[in-house]
């Protein structure tokens, strides 16, 4: 009888574990260009572009932007909000097509050009003769 017990348990363990496996976490992969919408933008022929943020419609549930049930299992959205991820994902796409506009880029350009004013002034004889008395 005891044996019977035991059987019973265990196949009700096992139930339960095969059930509560069926919940699962899923996540996206962090945003990468795809080759497919980097030829459409080069295509384009667009000029370089700002991209802003993206934010949930307020008048949604804050929930959706977090995470969506699918089958058992939850997605969860990156960095904890689709919109950014979607926002994020253009911004890869456009940079792949070289077109994204990025303060980062214009900083360096910047550093560029100064240093290369810097440079202009230290050949200038009068520029050197004033510095150097």
């Amino acid at each position: 009888m005891t044996a019977i017990c035991r059987l019973t348990a265990l196949a009700a363990a096992c139930a339960l574990a095969v059930h509560l496996t069926g919940c699962v976490q899923f996540s996206m992969a962090v945003p990468a260009a795809t080759k497919g919408n980097t030829v459409k933008l080069y295509n384009a022929n667009f000029d370089k572009v700002a991209v802003g943020s993206f934010t949930l419609d307020a008048g949604k549930d804050p929930g959706l932007d977090k995470s969506h049930s699918i089958r058992a299992g939850v997605l969860s959205a990156p960095g904890g909000s689709f919109a950014q991820y979607l926002g994020n994902t253009l911004k890869a796409d456009l940079l792949a097509a070289s077109l994204l506009a990025a303060v980062p880029q214009a900083t360096r350009e910047y550093e560029l050009l100064y240093s290369d004013l810097v440079g202009k002034l230290l050949d200038d004889d009068a520029f050197r003769a004033a510095i150097t008395k």
